[in-house]
This record gives C-alpha cells, structure tokens and sequence, in this order.
C-alpha cells in the first residue's frame, strides 16, 4: 500500500506518529517545524499557484504509480467550502475517466468516519454494511435507471432525473444493498453510529 499524505494532512499523520509513503502538496498549510518532522520520506512538491487543488495531484499520483484501490480520507470536508467538497467527489469520477482509458479495473471511494461516497457510470456496486444504515444515491444524468435490492424502498429499473431527490435516504434491510445504474450517480454510504 502506498499512503500519500497531502499538505495539511502531516498535522495529523504527525499527532498519530505515523509516517507515510510520500508526502505531497505546495504546502501552505503545514508548518515547516511538521514539515521538518518528515525528512527522509519522499517529497512531491508543487508551488502555491498550480492548475489542480492538492488532492486531485494526490490522485493523479497514485493513479501514475499503477494503485488499482484508491481510498481518500479527509475530503469531506467538515469546514463547509462546498467548492472543495464537491471538487473532491468528482475526483471520482476522473479516476473512474482514466480507469476506463487506460482499460485497468480502479476502484475508488471518499471516505471518513461517517460514510463512503462513490461514482457509478453504467455500472453496479454492493454496499456491505448493517440493517437500518443509511445510503442515498444523487442522479447526475439528465436520466439514470436505477435499480437497487436489499433496501427498504427497492427501485426496479427506475428512471430518475437529475435534481431528483427521489432515490435520497434509503435503508439497508440487511447486510448488503446492491445497486445497478445505468448512468451517471454518485452514491453516500452512511454507516449507523
């Protein structure tokens, strides 16, 4: 496993004494007194005014590097700038873009301690979890088909427009919700407490 730690990250991967794999980012916002603590690990540095946010060089690192599972933690973004929060999950989609260019199976999701965020085009993902966890599912298409088994509310086939908040909040009734779409959707895991 490669664990990239990106810019501000080092403050945590310093307070748990963990030292990742490589360390990225322009590093605006990190002190150099936590930047000093990491010597010796390899360094990928980018100067402050760059065509892409931290994260998505992160991502793009790990997907030149051949990782085939990406997982990426603290992107949901707690402080509400909704910019970098929704940048951050179409970083799925961009993995999900080279996975299919570059004919290689990439799995990837945004995760915390909440909840798992997901891209699905054209395609299926079983959700593992427990009864009553939460999972709702955001059309992007202009029209997606929909099918899902193992919730609540089961969809067969159906066909939900963009801005629908139809397929919102949705229980599992076991262990594993199973969902099918044909389209663009992002889909929130939220695991019970």
């Amino acid at each position: 496993a490669v664990v990239i730690a990106v810019d501000g990250a080092l403050q945590l991967f310093e307070r748990l004494d963990v030292r990742p794999s490589i360390i990225l980012g322009d590093f605006d916002s990190v002190s150099a007194a936590t930047l000093g603590k990491f010597a010796g690990i390899e360094r990928v540095e980018f100067p402050p005014e760059k065509d892409a946010t931290d994260g998505e060089l992160a991502v793009r690192h790990a997907l030149e590097a051949g990782c085939r599972e990406i997982e990426i933690f603290g992107a949901i973004d707690t402080r509400f700038e909704t910019d970098h929060l929704l940048a951050n999950i179409f970083l799925l989609k961009l993995i999900h873009d080279h996975a299919t260019e570059s004919a290689r199976k990439i799995t990837a999701r945004l995760t915390d301690h909440r909840q798992h965020i997901y891209f699905i085009l054209d395609s299926t993902v079983e959700l593992k979890g427990r009864e009553r966890n939460i999972f709702s599912i955001i059309p992007l298409s202009e029209t997606s088909a929909i099918t899902t088994s193992g919730a609540k509310w089961e969809l067969s086939q159906f066909q939900v427009r963009s801005g629908s908040s139809l397929p919102l909040r949705n229980e599992f009734l076991g262990q594993t919700v199973r969902i099918s779409v044909e389209g663009q959707v992002i889909v929130v895991h939220r695991h019970s407490d």
